[in-house]
């Protein structure tokens, strides 16, 4: 019923779900590589949860449903999946989750890392969780497969419910606050996902990497690396990291390590190169990765490795006819003009595909908006943040990272923005009078 990665097994995507699947290809190409313990609860016992709960029917009706039914239903399904019991067999895992202290658990479901949808952010990972609340974690990971979000992102695709399956990926923390120790993380990609440059491009934040991916800091370096050369394309003024304490607590501490360069940096890079290298046997991919530092120690692993979804690259281009300009990081594609909806403060506002969206940063329970919205632009993020994943999944303009929009007006009041994802600038066309301090 669950699966030690890696193993010598027939195994599949059916089984692992996208992510532990993926994660199991790269270690098997990859054998240099040091990565956290890690072991599977295969989808076999999700189908076991789904006939024991019996919740097939209530899927089906609420496929049919809309409005507050579905509502009604879908908590339905997911107050079945929290009274479930999982068997004793898998419970004895316990034993060995115990031996190695703190874990992450992750959602793996088939259709989630896939090269055309992501579900980025769609379904619930959980950190610093103990052996015994490992098991209410697990199915809070099989619940997060009928929330509302996933649910409209699968309407979205075109996907169903009814034949849904998620495994869940049971990973060793990593980034547990030591005396001595600094801890790093961050995102490499085989290739530019935006299309716009040459070379592999690497993001890297201090301490978690779940800040990276949410999108709620900006990494503190973003390197361009090519023919065994690399340039740090932007040095980002990361405002605060995130560290796991002993007792699994998600802290947010404000002062960030500050002792990767020189030696430690081009030892990581050369690493993160060498994996990039080699995973291209199965085609272009991105990878997760953390890093601890103890000088004279640089020990990287890898977390997450999926088929990279790629960009265009240039679409249309146009001058800017405006010298109040706005900087920002391409983190997709083409170009939007039109008006505007600000939801800087995180209320809902009105947005269409005739519509710029605008925001600190973006999170999942805000895809509805992002699903309507003709481009995005954030004050904070990288190429791996949500706004940028999603974005280039829609194939619209992003541009994040652009400090001084926090300055933009609430409502646009008839005027028009452009968002040039190709350039990673914002402006107004024709005026300079939208920005107030």
């Amino acid at each position: 019923m669950f699966t030690v990665i890696p193993q010598d097994a027939k195994i599949n995507l059916q089984m692992l779900g996208g992510k532990a699947y993926h994660l199991w290809t790269a270690a098997g190409r990859l054998t240099s590589l040091i990565k956290p313990d890690s072991l599977v609860i295969t989808t076999e016992l999700f189908d076991d949860m789904k006939r024991v709960a019996k919740i097939d029917q209530l899927i089906e009706e609420m496929n049919a449903a809309s409005g507050e039914d579905e509502e009604r239903l879908r908590g339905l399904i997911v107050g079945r999946i929290r009274e479930y019991s999982i068997p004793s067999y898998i419970v004895g895992i316990k034993a060995a989750l115990d031996a190695h202290g703190l874990h992450v658990v992750r959602s793996s479901s088939v259709d989630e890392d896939h090269e055309d949808h992501s579900f980025a952010g769609m379904h619930d990972s959980f950190m610093g969780v103990t052996a015994n609340s490992a098991e209410e974690m697990i199915k809070e990971c099989w619940a997060s497969l009928y929330s509302s979000r996933a649910i409209a992102y699968r309407k979205h695709l075109g996907l169903g419910i009814s034949d849904a399956k998620m495994a869940v990926l049971i990973q060793q923390q990593l980034g547990i606050e030591k005396d001595g120790w600094s801890f790093y993380a961050g995102t490499a990609f085989s290739r530019d996902p935006v299309g716009l440059s040459p070379g592999s491009i690497i993001e890297v934040v201090a301490g978690l990497g779940e800040t990276l991916v949410s999108g709620s800091v900006t990494p503190l370096y973003t390197i361009i690396s090519s023919n065994n050369s690399y340039r740090v394309v932007t040095r980002g003024d990361q405002e605060y990291m995130t560290m796991c304490t002993s007792d699994g607590k998600v802290v947010r501490r404000d002062k960030i390590y500050d002792d990767l360069s020189g030696k430690n940096l081009n030892h990581m890079i050369n690493i993160i190169n060498h994996w990039l290298q080699r995973s291209r046997e199965l085609g272009e991919v991105d990878i997760e990765w953390a890093v601890d530092i103890q000088e004279p120690w640089v020990v990287l692993h890898l977390l997450q490795a999926r088929p990279l979804f790629v960009t265009d690259g240039l679409s249309n281009r146009v001058e800017p006819n405006s010298n109040r300009m706005m900087i920002g990081l391409s983190a997709s594609p083409g170009v939007f003009e039109g008006p505007y909806s600000n939801n800087y403060d995180g209320e809902e506002v009105p947005c269409g595909k005739t519509h710029a969206l605008i925001s600190e940063h973006t999170t999942p329970n805000m895809l509805p908006s992002m699903l309507r919205a003709g481009a995005i632009a954030t004050r904070i993020g990288g190429i791996t943040c949500h706004a940028a994943i999603v974005g280039r999944e829609l194939k619209i303009p992003v541009v994040v990272g652009v400090d001084q929009i926090s300055m933009v007006t609430r409502s646009s009041d008839g005027n028009r923005i452009v968002i040039d994802g190709n350039r990673g600038t914002v402006w107004f066309p024709g005026t300079e009078t939208q920005l107030h301090p």
